[in-house]
Order: C-alpha cells, then sequence, then structure tokens
C-alpha cells in the first residue's frame, strides 16, 4: 500500500500545480496515481477558499481593500493571494498567483472593476422604462405575407433517401480500407496511436485507447450525468476548472468532478 499523503506533500503539490506543474510528473514524483493527485489539489483548492486551513488563516494578512467591498489577503504561500469582492450584495471569492502584494492588488483591483462594471450593465438592462402617461394609438400595417415555394415531400424524400445511400457507400468503402491493411492495428493499438479514430459501419466514430485509463468529466446531481470523456488528465482538469467558474457563478459551486477510470471497448 501506497503510504498516504501528509498535509505538508499535499500543500507542495498544490503549490507546484499552481506554478504549472503537469498532474502527470507530480504523481510520478510522489509514487500515487493522477487521481490521487487531483483529488489532493482540489481539497487544498476547498481548504484555501472556505478559510478552513488554520495555518493559512493565522498567517494570512490584509493587503488590500475592506470587509465591506471586498479584501485581499495574503497567504501562506509568498506568491498566491485570496481576494473578495462584494458586487450586488454578493462576495465573489478568487485565487491570484504571482509574483509579489503590489502586482496581485492590480490583478485584483482589475477583477473587482470587471465585475461591478458587468453588475452595472446587467442592471442597466434589466431597469424597466417608465410607462408612458397618456400614448396615442399606433396604426401597424401587417407586413406582407411572403410567397414560400414549397417542394413535394416525396421529391424531398428522394433526395435525403440518395444522400444517405451516398454516405452509406463512403462509410463501406472506408471500413473495407481499414480492414484489409495490417498498418491499422500498429496505426491505432501501439503504444502513441497515429489514429484516433475512424467510422464504424453504423458511421460513429470508435476511440482506439486500449489498456489506458480515461477521465470522465460529470456533474454531481441527484441523478449524476457524464459531461465527457477525456484520453488525459490536464485535458479533463482545464475543462473542469473552467466548467466550475461558470457553476460557481450560477450559485452551484463544486458541481463538476473528474474521475480516472478503465477503458473498456
Amino acid at each position: 500500500m501506497r503510504p498516504k499523503l501528509s498535509d505538508k506533500q499535499k500543500l507542495a503539490i498544490y503549490n507546484q500545480h499552481c506554478f504549472g506543474e503537469k498532474i502527470e510528473d507530480l504523481a510520478e514524483s510522489y509514487e500515487c496515481s493522477n487521481a490521487t493527485i487531483y483529488r489532493c489539489i482540489r481539497e487544498m483548492r476547498e481548504r484555501h477558499e472556505s478559510g478552513k486551513d488554520d495555518e493559512m488563516a493565522a498567517r494570512s494578512k490584509v493587503v488590500a481593500g475592506d470587509k465591506a467591498n471586498g479584501r485581499l489577503l495574503s497567504t501562506t504561500d509568498p506568491h498566491r493571494f485570496e481576494g473578495t469582492c462584494v458586487v450586488g450584495g454578493k462576495k465573489q471569492s478568487k485565487a491570484f498567483v504571482t509574483v509579489n502584494a503590489k502586482k496581485a492588488t492590480e490583478m485584483w483591483e482589475k477583477w473587482c472593476q470587471d465585475l461591478r462594471d458587468e453588475q452595472e450593465f446587467m442592471d442597466r438592462v434589466e431597469r424597466k422604462e417608465p410607462e408612458p402617461v397618456e400614448s396615442e394609438p399606433v396604426l401597424v400595417e401587417p407586413a406582407p405575407v411572403p410567397e414560400i415555394n414549397v417542394r413535394p415531400w416525396k421529391e424531398v424524400a428522394e433526395e435525403r433517401q440518395q444522400r444517405i445511400e451516398e454516405l452509406e457507400a463512403k462509410v463501406a468503402e472506408l471500413e473495407s480500407k481499414a480492414n484489409g491493411s495490417d498498418h491499422v492495428v500498429i496505426d491505432t493499438e501501439s503504444e502513441k496511436p497515429k489514429l484516433a479514430s475512424w467510422f464504424n459501419s453504423n458511421g460513429s466514430f470508435r476511440v482506439f485507447w486500449m489498456n489506458k485509463p480515461v477521465y470522465v468529466l460529470w456533474a454531481k446531481s441527484d441523478a449524476p450525468k457524464i459531461y465527457g470523456v477525456y484520453r488525459t488528465m490536464e485535458a479533463a482538469l482545464k475543462e473542469v476548472d473552467r466548467l466550475n467558474e461558470v457553476a460557481a457563478f450560477l450559485g452551484s459551486e463544486g458541481a463538476f468532478e473528474v474521475e480516472e477510470v478503465a477503458w473498456k471497448a
């Protein structure tokens, strides 16, 4: 059994990830799976954002701002800063990773200004114009009805069937060429496949990624739903971070997760 990661190791992994270290490299360095590294990063991020990290809370200092409008706080990591911004009565949170407090303050102020500009724009859009006290009836002439050339349904159906037959013939030709060449197996089932996919007989794509893990991005809910499947953890993490930012904006923080699963043909 692999040793459990200590809190010190988890913090080091999180900081390395913030500075661009790849998931695969971290997993190799700490002799654990990619999924373990991802869970570690997610755990540390939640601890930072929720303020439950006692060590961080004890050593954090206010760099700029105030509690009423939003603040920028330092953390135990000299290059990481936690910012909040109160807009429309709601507090938004964001982490800033940069060289020093001055640069972090610039980034935080710009972020806050962007949020306030967006809120101001939305307020203008949602604001209703006052109804006129008196208004005279306006005569509106109906627009002329355009003439539409409607084709007979039988003609349309025949053209559609012809197109389907042409596509089926093309698929059969491609499949015949693929099944008749030994290099197809070599190019798709090698350690680094050259071909990512080809057509099946039903016209759909089949992905060849034999004996390797895939990463499933799914939405947490009463009935979990799969959003997508990725061949690399890096691609899955990039997408889950993007989706969780949108989910957080909509009030459903952490709605998406990534899991490493075994690919089955």
